[in-house]
Formats: structure tokens, C-alpha cells, sequence
């Protein structure tokens, strides 16, 4: 796979199809993103495991506004990039999407239902792993979810990984570090349910199952099934799943007409 992938980004280079692709490198025992300018990198070049890959984007073409640039991208970063572009995070025109597949061990460890790009470049399209507690929870009376949730989050330590960790927290002043809404300090757990009631609410719309919220807690909290279910009720409310359609407005942002700002 991974020599496949090489190939193919040789000849995107080669073609001056792009400036540069953006992937991840392998060196001393370690894997990290690196932006891929010619073929005499490409030695290094492999595609897992897998990597956020959606925080790096912003800042990369914020700092190369005009650079056409390849990105491999998995299908949860797929659903990532037409989230950021709907937020005017990122530019989609000024991107080539190497869509990678992944394995069936790769979606049966995420629970990913959707485990593939729109255009698979590289590796098999593999069915779909339903995450069980999303189907267990929802069968679940409030009461005795609400009860699980707390014991839950009781393991919170406010280490802000699952906001960090997450390509679509993209706020520059979060509310999360404010003390009107939560208690700074040696208050921890965080008071339930504001802490995470409010994260949630912030990524209800956003949200696209990438996992990295969770892979991110020490805790351990299981962050991709309360998403999950959230998404769940996106899809059922408001025929909304994210980052499927690049045209399709969020639900949950509003947009006042310039006569409604006028009149306020």
C-alpha cells in the first residue's frame, strides 16, 4: 500500500499536478506529518497509522495561501476538510484529496461506519464496524443514562485533550477556558454536566466521527458514543450528517440578513 501511495504521489509531483503533499513521514521510529515537495523524500513517505491530519491543514495553507496542495486523506478526514471549508477553515479548490481506504482491522478498531473517501486512490473499500453501545445506550431509560453519563465523566480530569485533540474545535477564544462558565483551578471533575454539555453542543453539527476526542483521553471516557448518539439525533431531527455534503448548511449556525443587524 505503501508503495502504491508512493507512486502516486511521485507522479502528482512529477506532473506539477501540485506543489507539495501533504502525508505522513516515518523516521527515527517515529511518524509525523511532513509536507512532501519532491521525489527524493518519498522513501520515508507511509500511510498510517493514523493522524489527525486536519489540524495541520489550516495552518499550512494559512501560511501558503496560494499552494496547490495533495493531502492523503482517510474518510473521516474527508468529512473533516468539508467541515473546515463550510467554516471557512480551508480552502477545498486549492486541494488534490488522495483518498486511502481503511483496513478492515483499522474500522473495526474505530467502530467507523464509514471507513473510506468518496474516491478510494488507494487500498479497498471495507464495510462499515457499528459501534454496540451507541444501539445499547439508546435503548437505555434517560434516567439510567443519565446516571452512566455521570459515572462516566467522575473520571474527567479537565486535561482539555478532547478539545485539543479535535480538527474541528476551531474557536479562537474558548468557551470551555472561561470561569463563568467552568470553574478554573483544582475544581475536578468539572462540574457535571456543563463541562461536557457544552463541548457537546459545540460539535454537535461538526462532528464526524474521527475518533480523536477519545483516542486523546487518558480517562479512558468513551467521548465517540456520547458523539455518536448526538449524531444520531442530527441525522433524525435534521436530516444533517457532517461533513457529507460540502453544500449543505450546518443546522446549528445562524446567520442574520444585514436588515436584522441593522434593526438590533
Amino acid at each position: 500500500m505503501d508503495e502504491k501511495l508512493r507512486e502516486l504521489v511521485s507522479d502528482l509531483l512529477k506532473k506539477g499536478e501540485v506543489d507539495a503533499v501533504l502525508s505522513l513521514r516515518a523516521f527515527e521510529g517515529c511518524v509525523a506529518p511532513h509536507l512532501f515537495t519532491s521525489e527524493e523524500e518519498l522513501s520515508d513517505l507511509v500511510s498510517s497509522p493514523k493522524y489527525p491530519i486536519g489540524l495541520v491543514l489550516p495552518m499550512l495553507q494559512a501560511e501558503y495561501p496560494k499552494a496547490k496542495l495533495g493531502v492523503v486523506v482517510r474518510g473521516c478526514e474527508e468529512r473533516t476538510f468539508i467541515e473546515l471549508a463550510k467554516r471557512g477553515q480551508i480552502d477545498l479548490d486549492k486541494l488534490v484529496l488522495i483518498g486511502l481506504a481503511c483496513t478492515s482491522e483499522e474500522a473495526d478498531e474505530c467502530k467507523c461506519d464509514e471507513p473510506y473517501p468518496t474516491k478510494i486512490d488507494i487500498g479497498e473499500k471495507v464495510e462499515g464496524v457499528p459501534n454496540p453501545e451507541i444501539d445499547r445506550l439508546s435503548k437505555m431509560e434517560m434516567e439510567e443514562r443519565l446516571e452512566y453519563w455521570a459515572d462516566q465523566f467522575a473520571k474527567c480530569i479537565k486535561c482539555y485533550g478532547c478539545k485539543n485533540a479535535c480538527p474541528l474545535c476551531t474557536c479562537e477564544s474558548c468557551i470551555l477556558e472561561e470561569k463563568e462558565w467552568v470553574k478554573t483551578g483544582g475544581h475536578i471533575p468539572p462540574e457535571f454536566p456543563t463541562f461536557h454539555l457544552i463541548r457537546a453542543y459545540h460539535t454537535a453539527d461538526r462532528c464526524v466521527d474521527c475518533k480523536e476526542c477519545e483516542r486523546a483521553c487518558p480517562a479512558h471516557i468513551p467521548l465517540t458514543t456520547l458523539y455518536g448518539l448526538i449524531r444520531k439525533d442530527m441525522q433524525e431531527l435534521f436530516g444533517y450528517r457532517a461533513g457529507e455534503d460540502v453544500k449543505k448548511k450546518p443546522p446549528l449556525v445562524t446567520v442574520l440578513e444585514d436588515s436584522a443587524l441593522e434593526e438590533a
